[in-house]
């Protein structure tokens, strides 16, 4: 469960604590659902919840904000998490909801897809939508591979890579998150520097390229920071040329399509 930043106001003097409405800050996507007054909507109690969650749950799994003040949310609406109180707080984390939480017209598609056909893998033809999915992708882009999550895509397009190319190496964006299987958290920059931690050990053929960021990056200026960004990754490339970085790994995918 992704945390969120709370949106409040120091303690007043009079031993309150205020709370600066989430309309103040930003219309909501979705509007949140009035704030009836009634009791805790889960009745497992925080501090006993972070017990069990000590004792149960693999310390690999971090909480956010732990150090602080845990937020034990109860549902989601829009860009708002609320807790067991009903308290909402402006989620600046979660980077999977695009649409915001519970969106009504996603849950509506989704209920309606779930009556129809969860999941037949390699048995469904090619339809309508992969007619329109198509037409969305340049002309020398013709095939589709349907997958349950972006770490399924993300492993099938490395072996897909390395296939065709014959090629191990691989650029990433320094802080990008690419899934949680073996191959790409082994990818993943942030993974890399928690090693100590994680016990997972970097991919040796990762080259790790700059967050083109023309705000807070190490190029500042619009006029020239995607050119100077860039220039960083053509360098990378000509130093795979010069070690000779040429394996050929002998996947599942090159072997079943010889």
């Amino acid at each position: 469960m992704a945390a969120a930043v709370a949106v409040r106001t120091r303690r007043l003097e009079s031993g309150r604590v205020g709370h600066v409405g989430p309309r103040r800050l930003i219309g909501p996507a979705v509007p949140p659902p009035p704030r009836a007054k009634r009791p805790r909507l889960e009745q497992l109690e925080k501090e006993k919840a972070l017990e069990l969650r000590k004792k149960h749950v693999a310390p690999s799994l971090g909480l956010h904000y732990a150090a602080v003040k845990p937020i034990k949310v109860a549902y989601g609406r829009g860009q708002y998490l609320y807790d067991e109180w009903d308290e909402p707080y402006l989620d600046c984390i979660n980077n999977v909801t695009h649409v915001g939480h519970c969106h009504p017209k996603v849950v509506a598609a989704g209920v309606e897809q779930m009556s129809k056909l969860v999941h037949s893998p390699g048995t469904k033809m090619a339809d309508s939508y992969t007619q329109q999915l198509l037409s969305t992708f340049p002309d020398n882009m013709g095939h589709v591979f349907y997958v349950t999550s972006g770490t399924e895509a993300n492993d099938l397009a490395l072996m897909i890579a390395e296939t065709v190319t014959g090629h191990s190496e691989i650029i990433v964006i320094d802080g990008a998150y690419h899934g949680h299987s073996k191959p790409l958290v082994g990818l993943s920059s942030y993974k890399m520097k928690e090693k100590d931690d994680s016990g997972i050990s970097p991919n040796p053929h990762a080259w790790i390229a700059s967050n083109p960021d023309p705000f807070r990056g190490k190029y500042a200026d619009p006029a020239t920071a995607g050119t100077q960004y860039a220039g960083e990754v053509k360098e990378m490339i000509d130093s795979m040329e010069k070690e000779g970085k040429k394996s050929r790994p002998q996947s599942w995918w090159s072997v079943c399509h010889r």
